[in-house]
């Protein structure tokens, strides 16, 4: 984990009232700038990848790894701040732009273990609560799902050692500990495992770049498209959906 030293330096990972997230952020508008998918796996040393749902064999996964060009420029600043606090550390990728398959599979899966646990709410409710974590499958050009747009990616940290950082939850846990802010709260203060300040990094660096990060994930960040253009409070987004060519 980082030092002590870098830990003092890392800013908190401000709040976030997760209560009011809506879907307001499909009202943004977007002005597509067409900027290309690109294939991202071994155009950088310290940017992995991994195919996870293609390892999970969710219906539609993919082994390649496409975000919009301008997203990987911002990754390769978010890479250098990473190696200017922590020289030896690299990302791994889990996921970036998905075909909508996949997000119809991911989001069918989720709101099926929601109707489980909750057999009491009504559908509409369910619907509600996997959006949460799983944006409802759209290829709509005026509010299509984030990682169709290209301008989404999950991702961690890799230690000197090629492991990843302990962030208190595994990739796509679909809990309250997945919520980036978690760690922040009073009743978490002890962390004597390091996640906190894991999590800060992770944050930080990413933010410093450019990006967003979605507050129910802390894996999931954005730029360009609608998540990063309401949240940085952007006057539009210019990734809408696309498919690589």
């Amino acid at each position: 984990m980082p030092s002590n030293n870098h830990h003092s330096s890392f800013s908190a990972i401000p709040s976030f009232d997760l209560s009011t997230w809506s879907d307001t952020w499909k009202h943004h508008p977007i002005q597509e700038n067409y900027d290309p998918l690109i294939d991202i796996r071994d155009r950088h040393k310290s940017i992995h990848y991994t195919p996870m749902y293609h390892t999970l064999k969710i219906t539609g996964a993919i082994t390649t790894c496409y975000v919009r060009k301008s997203l990987f420029s911002k990754l390769i600043v978010a890479v250098d701040i990473l190696q200017s606090l922590q020289p030896n550390y690299s990302f791994l990728v889990y996921d970036a732009w998905r075909p909508e398959t996949v997000q119809q599979s991911l989001f069918d899966d989720y709101k099926t273990i929601i109707s489980q646990q909750h057999p009491a709410k009504t559908e509409l409710e369910c619907v509600t609560l996997t959006e949460q974590f799983v944006s409802l499958p759209s290829t709509n050009p005026l509010k299509p799902s984030p990682h169709i747009t290209g301008g989404s990616i999950d991702l961690t940290i890799l230690d000197a050692n090629g492991n990843p950082l302990n962030m208190g939850t595994h990739f796509d846990s679909f809990t309250n500990k997945a919520h980036t802010d978690f760690f922040e709260d009073s009743l978490n203060k002890n962390d004597t495992n390091g996640i906190k300040v894991n999590r800060r990094l992770l944050y930080q660096v990413m933010t410093q770049a450019g990006f967003t990060n979605f507050p129910f994930e802390w894996w999931h960040f954005d730029y360009g498209n609608q998540f990063w253009a309401s949240l940085s409070k952007q006057p539009y987004a210019f990734y809408g959906p696309t498919k690589p060519s």
